[in-house]
């Protein structure tokens, strides 16, 4: 199985937070809002991937990131798909037991820095993928991981 990369934050609001996500152009159902903030999280590199977690509560939205992390390059897009990049996002806020899920089709996440990790998501659209989401969106903003 797949490592996953793990990014767990919840919505908030007030100032800028290291974990800043949007969601645009929504159909999602059930509803999701308009994004998710959440603290720094941790980078962990494992059997090859890349994983990054960050958890503002248990109760939060959950957005998983997933991709190969050898020869990962500052500035350089990576496009869904490529090195095994996969996104995912389950809304454990609004069921904790079968969360509505979403994973991406297509856009590119962009390393801004690789020491801490800070991720830019560049417009990834997001598609509904458990039987309890409808709908799509696309998810852009930024996110902090320390080692």
């Amino acid at each position: 199985m797949k490592w996953m990369l793990l990014l767990l934050a919840g919505c908030g609001g007030g100032a800028a937070s290291p974990v800043a996500v949007s969601f645009k152009s929504s159909t999602a159902a059930p509803s999701i809002g308009s994004g998710l903030s959440g603290p720094i999280g941790t980078s962990i590199s494992a059997d090859g991937t890349l994983m990054l977690t960050a958890q503002k509560s248990k109760s939060d939205p959950l957005l998983l990131v997933s991709l190969d992390d050898g020869g990962l390059q500052a500035n350089v897009p990576v496009n869904v798909g490529d090195r095994h990049l996969d996104i995912e996002y389950d809304a454990y806020n609004l069921d904790a037991n079968a969360p509505p899920g979403w994973a991406s089709i297509s856009g590119s996440i962009t390393f801004t820095s690789l020491s801490p990790h800070v991720i830019s998501f560049n417009d990834v659209a997001m598609q509904h993928a458990t039987p309890n989401a409808m709908g799509t969106f696309i998810l852009s903003g930024v996110a902090e991981f320390n080692p």
